[in-house]
């Protein structure tokens, strides 16, 4: 998929009639992003599996432990939950919805619980509650 994009925009740029300059310079910054676009492919992991009680596998890591999560968003549309979260100790996102049916009553539970005690609470807020109580 990313490369035909690739070959779609250079196709693009070879049939503009712009100087070749241009055509150099947006061709530069088209391999320069896609490159970055390619090492954000490679470093996600290719298999997570995400615990109800908020800890995740990564089969990256050539270990099988569990690490738990630090959640940084959560919002339900209707039955689906959406959760945004970082690996403790990893500095990269994730994002997850999970659907009914693939939570049992005992996980979707387990996850409401986790959610509940696992709230995001945002720095600036927490600031300024210190601020208020000196």
């Amino acid at each position: 998929m990313l490369a035909i994009a690739m070959g779609i925009g250079f196709s693009a740029l070879m049939l503009a009639a712009l100087s070749p300059v241009w055509i150099a310079a947006l061709s530069l910054l088209a391999v320069l992003y896609f490159a970055g676009v390619w090492r954000r492919i490679v470093q996600r992991p290719p298999h997570l599996l995400f615990f109800a009680d908020g800890l995740v596998e990564c089969s990256a890591a050539n270990t099988s432990v569990p690490r738990p999560a630090e959640l940084l968003q959560a919002s339900w549309f209707g039955p689906i939950p959406h959760l945004q979260f970082r690996i403790l100790g990893d500095r990269h996102a994730h994002a997850l919805a999970l659907f009914p049916d693939r939570l049992d009553p005992h996980s979707r539970q387990r996850l409401r619980v986790w959610l509940a005690t696992h709230r995001p609470h945002p720095k600036d807020a927490a600031a300024d509650d210190v601020g208020r109580s000196a």
